[in-house]
């Protein structure tokens, strides 16, 4: 009997404790640092100041997410929750554009394409910062291997960006 109970205790434990990594509540506040833009060759090509705001609306299933850069360049978006259960929300950027996000863990993930670049996009919520990458690729510069003796096609397409912040709880 005592056997079962801790069996389906760890399951609830570990049925919430995924629910809340998948759930954007952990991640409302307040976030500034400083978005590095490398160049392709590993040097910074430019440093912008960053201020990331997320929070609840009236709607239960709305949040705010609004980036700040250099304090005069706002996208004021908002995050859709489709299923929190699953980690299934979306970025909407109020001009027709919906982007799908997914968390895996304490990780949001997306990958979008615009006129030809490949957009990597994640952040990364640790303890009381998130860490934001976001990296291009271009079709344009893709090159293809393989597709021989049973040995499939591969597309590989370089990065051509990468900028990263590290953005502190205030």
């Amino acid at each position: 009997m005592n056997k079962h109970f801790c069996f389906l205790l760890i399951g609830i434990i570990s049925f919430l404790s995924v629910h809340a990594q998948h759930h954007i509540k952990s991640w409302a506040g307040k976030y500034s640092g400083e978005l590095v833009i490398y160049k392709p060759d590993g040097g910074v090509a430019q440093t912008v100041s960053m201020v990331l705001e997320i929070g609840p609306t009236a709607d239960s299933t709305i949040w705010t997410w609004k980036t700040t850069y250099n304090k005069n360049d706002v996208r004021d978006y908002e995050v859709l929750i489709k299923d929190a259960s699953k980690g299934k929300y979306v970025l909407d950027e109020k001009n027709g554009i919906l982007i799908d996000l997914r968390f895996f863990g304490n990780k949001i993930l997306s990958c979008f394409d615009v006129e030809g670049y490949l957009i990597y996009d994640s952040h990364t919520l640790v303890g009381n910062e998130i860490i934001f990458e976001l990296s291009s690729s271009s079709e344009e510069q893709a090159t293809r291997s393989g597709g021989k003796d049973k040995i499939p096609k591969v597309k590989s397409m370089p990065q051509v960006t990468y900028q990263r912040a590290v953005l502190k709880r205030l």
